[in-house]
């Protein structure tokens, strides 16, 4: 008798088991509760094609199936794998294939080289505009129209706009396949892919080039502010976590928040350039931000002031001071703190500004900075 014993798990066998939903038509991932943190919210992240798993609250990860099944249910290794082997057969396979047929069919482009998105993605800016509502927003946190269009900011198409553009940039010769965002219909049109309506923020690189997109969403219950991804639909690709810098590539003194929208208000408010990480624990790309940065030798993190009753958010701080110890022969780094409102440009706002923009204002931040960090080394 053959031996039909189940050797290797992947996530599609664990999920019925868990109660994971399994990923709908044209996607590979699904986000759920994180069983290590129990947060309300759905912050772990599985991806069914590589097996792999990470909540981006706890930083809790795995790259196994049987690693994620141990998490959920407290077994060690032996009780985990004697209890997968009475609940699944190698014979069990109707999921995986009905899968693995939706993976082929909405298979992922690799992502497309730097230069090309820069250009996709600024020919696309260049053919939306900001809504009025979007504009009133961003100016309630201190901006100017002038700021707000120096910024590049754009309100995300809606259908049949969504349309319209793709077939307009296709005419002007731009090349979609590879662009995060950027997918096809079902009718097999190319289209901008967004997951909602909101203000769109591009991420820039040390060099000022679009690497891709974020949006604010207008409506949500959980998540904000999302990356432009067309991961799981028809000739889809999936976004990076990028870090994005806002201002001189050249400064010797930075500033280094959590958010692309917070970094580039700072940046506006302050004067300072800055480097701003997607999330606090999203620091993958921040290696390679500080390698475009030559001239860079003091880092002022400034992550939001909740770091100091969140454990999950202290523990990215510790985190993230770790990665910059790295750099010891390189650059210094410390961590500001301030005694009000939760982030450091809401402070520079309500503090510095009073609601009301000042030249004088921004010099004297600058002046302040500057001195702090030369009494620090002296």
């Amino acid at each position: 008798m053959p031996n039909t014993e189940k050797k290797y798990f992947t996530m599609y066998d664990i999920a019925p088991i868990l109660g994971i939903p399994l990923p709908g038509p044209g996607r590979t991932t699904v986000d759920v509760e994180c069983p290590c943190c129990k947060g309300k919210r759905k912050t772990l992240h599985i991806d069914f094609e590589k097996g792999m798993f990470r909540c981006a609250k706890c930083s809790e990860a795995g790259k196994t199936a049987m690693t994620l099944y141990m998490r959920y249910t407290g077994l060690d290794t032996y009780s985990a794998l004697k209890e997968l082997r009475t609940q699944t057969s190698v014979g069990d396979m109707e999921s995986m294939t009905r899968a693995k047929q939706t993976i082929q069919k909405n298979k992922e482009l690799p992502l497309a080289p730097i230069k090309e998105r820069d250009a996709v993605y600024r020919a696309l800016l260049d053919n939306l505009t900001l809504t009025a509502e979007h504009k009133n927003n961003l100016k309630g946190r201190g901006l100017t129209d002038d700021e707000i269009q120096q910024l590049g900011y754009r309100s995300a198409p809606e259908y049949p706009t969504t349309l319209e553009v793709a077939k307009k940039l296709l005419r002007q010769g731009y090349r979609l396949e590879g662009i995060p965002g950027m997918c096809k219909s079902a009718a097999g049109r190319w289209q901008v892919y967004t997951p909602g309506t909101g203000i769109l923020i591009p991420a820039l690189d040390c060099e000022g080039r679009i690497q891709g997109l974020q949006i604010r969403l207008d409506t949500v219950t959980e998540g904000k502010f999302r990356w432009v991804s067309s991961l799981g639909r028809r000739d889809g690709t999936k976004a990076m976590s990028w870090s994005h810098v806002s201002g001189d590539n050249r400064a010797t003194i930075a500033l280094l928040v959590e958010g692309l929208m917070k970094g580039d208000i700072t940046h506006i408010l302050s004067g300072m350039t800055v480097i701003c990480i997607p999330g606090t624990s999203a620091q993958g790309s921040l290696s390679e931000a500080l390698a475009g940065l030559p001239s860079l030798q003091h880092i002022i993190v400034c992550f939001d002031m909740d770091a100091i009753e969140n454990e999950h958010v202290m523990k990215d701080l510790q985190k993230l001071l770790q990665l910059l110890s790295g750099y010891a022969d390189k650059l210094t780094y410390e961590v500001a703190m301030w005694p009000e409102d939760k982030g450091i440009d809401d402070y520079l706002w309500h503090h510095y500004y009073r609601f009301e923009r000042s030249d004088e204002k921004k010099k004297e931040i600058i002046t302040r900075i500057q001195t702090r960090v030369a009494s620090r080394k002296s």
